[in-house]
């Protein structure tokens, strides 16, 4: 039974579900109340509320970590509770009720929401006119004639719930929530912007916030600081944050020389790492405007590494710092090329220098749970490679005695000439990348691999 619901949810690669309403249940007639205007039965129903409840768990990490942010308030009670509501009831305004309140509950875990019909509609139009080119996928699911028919059949549901509440398109009449709020902090010399969302561009409040942030830069020119609050962001498109934070920042820097970091805020480990933008993704095609240049990125990096050394973070890794004794246990493994065991699906594995890994998908792991992929060996090439990624760099006795490698005369001379650049640290047994060399560290490998 393919139901309207399903078939929006398979579809789901929004950061939301798309609420759907049932079959079509053959020809229209009048319904006498709102119990069922979505057409569905209560079978229908309970279907329809256990594929939402096997779609997030299959689909959204974050409900694990919601689960563990919350024991109190387990998801698994939260959707026994409601499907027994459901269960109790043959109504379709149930129903609906129903899942409204279980994605109220889970909170802002995986930024879940019912797109709504007025939603429903700015997505249809956004896709006519051409304000969305790329995920086809979602065109056909929106223009599927399921998915039409239990929208209008929804926006009737919610039509009638206006007229029983003696209100009328109340959404019209209220003025919305501001979404973004501007500060310049007494002094002057810190700007600050709290920003609860990203809108997508087809919607009225990514001009209004465009025209916000565009006087706010402005007005913030000779701050030296800039904070930008993301606190409980229910995020959205990642257009607005390329083209309305990223790019205009990148392009006409504020006046700032540092970034601030809050020493005494209890951080003990920071991971920080450099923007690639890989082909073939959303990203890759339409990139931001102005981004920084493989120079400007390296002016960036060694910064970063000057101003977390001098706040008592010490940079152990290529990408990650900390305070004395809390460097990464578990990664250092990794990087050391010793024995570690991944559990549960798609999880990779290294026993012995060979590594291994489950099937990817939770239904292909529970099928064959015990089935491991081979993924090669860690040779002397990877021990290289990752060892040069620590700071700590690579001993030439531990590459001999682990791999039977030495390096040639030339291979030598050519790590005294890092060395002389301030590539390089070379005592003779052990060679440290400086952050410079770690910038070029693809490079060097390719002399030494």
């Amino acid at each position: 039974m393919k139901h309207a619901w399903k078939k929006l949810l398979a579809a789901a690669v929004l950061p939301c579900l798309l609420a759907g309403c049932g079959a079509l249940g053959g020809p229209e007639s009048e319904v006498p109340s709102m119990d069922h205007l979505l057409g569905l039965t209560q079978e229908q129903r309970l279907e329809d509320y256990d594929y939402l409840v096997q779609t997030l768990g299959d689909s959204y990490l974050c409900m694990g970590v919601r689960d563990r942010d919350n024991p109190e308030d387990p998801s698994a009670a939260i959707f026994q509770a409601y499907r027994e509501m459901i269960q109790e009831s043959d109504s379709d305004e149930v129903f609906y009720s129903a899942v409204y309140s279980t994605l109220f509950r889970l909170g802002t875990y995986g930024h879940l929401w019912i797109v709504e019909p007025d939603m429903y509609r700015a997505y249809c139009e956004a896709y006519e006119d051409g304000g969305i080119q790329d995920r086809e996928h979602w065109r056909e699911v929106l223009t599927d004639p399921v998915t039409v028919r239990g929208y209008e059949r929804l926006q009737t549901l919610l039509d009638a719930y206006g007229e029983e509440d003696g209100t009328v398109n109340s959404a019209d009449s209220e003025e919305p929530a501001a979404n973004l709020h501007t500060l310049l902090l007494p002094g002057g010399d810190v700007g600050y912007v709290k920003i609860d969302s990203f809108p997508a561009e087809y919607e009225d409040s990514y001009a209004t916030d465009r025209a916000a942030l565009t006087d706010f830069y402005r007005q913030a020119a000779d701050c030296t600081d800039l904070i930008i609050d993301l606190t409980d962001n229910s995020g959205g498109s990642e257009v607005y944050w390329q083209q309305l934070l990223a790019a205009p920042l990148t392009d006409r820097p504020l006046s700032c020389t540092n970034y601030a970091l809050l020493a005494e805020s209890g951080c003990t480990h920071i991971s920080g790492y450099l923007l690639k933008i890989e082909p073939n993704t959303v990203f890759g095609k339409r990139p931001p405007e102005a981004l920084p240049g493989d120079d400007a990125a390296a002016d960036f990096y060694l910064a970063a590494v000057e101003k977390l050394a001098a706040l008592g973070y010490a940079q152990y890794e290529i990408s990650n710092f900390a305070r004395p004794g809390f460097e990464s246990r578990h990664n250092r493994i990794y990087w050391d090329c010793g024995d570690y065991l991944g559990l549960g699906p798609a999880a990779h594995s290294c026993m012995g220098g060979k590594r291994f890994a489950t099937p990817a998908g939770t239904a292909a792991f529970l099928a064959a749970p015990a089935v491991y992929e081979p993924q090669g060996e860690c040779t002397a090439e990877d021990y290289i490679m990752l060892q040069l990624r620590l700071s700590r760099g690579l001993s030439l006795s531990a590459l001999r005695a682990r791999y039977g490698v030495s390096f040639s005369s030339e291979k030598l001379r050519f790590l005294q000439t890092l060395a002389e650049h301030g590539l390089a640290v070379f005592d003779g047994s052990v060679l440290r990348l400086t952050p410079r060399g770690m910038l070029v560290q693809n490079s060097i490998l390719c002399e030494l691999v």
